[in-house]
């Protein structure tokens, strides 16, 4: 299965909401719940699907049924490229699992890095302009 960027879009949105919800979350549309997310050890949409992807190609890779473990290889050796957490059967499980929850917090960082340097930004401008009134 296989999801378009803007369908993993709107099951976030459905996600932050039901993550609001359970835990009284009060923000504006604006708002990012990735703090949140992060601060309780939980992932968005997308890494969580990301997850989901590495158990169950581990599962695969791992199957007794020759059947299912050869067309999985068949789409390893195919697909690879196309599908970066395929390359994930090539380590234990759990190393891939704290792969994904890394790139979640890479996620995090880089979006509170590019708030901060808007928010400065804006208030360097905001102080630019009071002085040259």
């Amino acid at each position: 299965m296989s999801l378009s960027a803007k369908q993993i879009s709107e099951l976030g949105i459905c996600w932050n909401s039901v993550i609001c919800k359970l835990f009284n979350y009060q923000y504006n549309k604006w708002e990012s719940v990735k703090g949140v997310l992060h601060g309780l050890g939980h992932l968005n949409i997308a890494h969580l699907i990301m997850l989901g992807k590495v158990k169950f190609y581990n599962h695969l890779s791992l199957s007794a049924d020759s059947l299912l473990y050869n067309a999985f290889n068949f789409a390893l050796l195919h697909n690879c490229s196309d599908d970066d957490m395929l390359q994930t059967v090539f380590v234990p499980q759990y190393l891939a699992a704290d792969f994904v929850h890394r790139l979640f917090e890479d996620y995090v960082r880089l979006f509170h890095i590019f708030i901060c340097t808007f928010y400065c930004d804006f208030i360097l401008c905001d102080l630019l302009l009071l002085l040259c009134e």
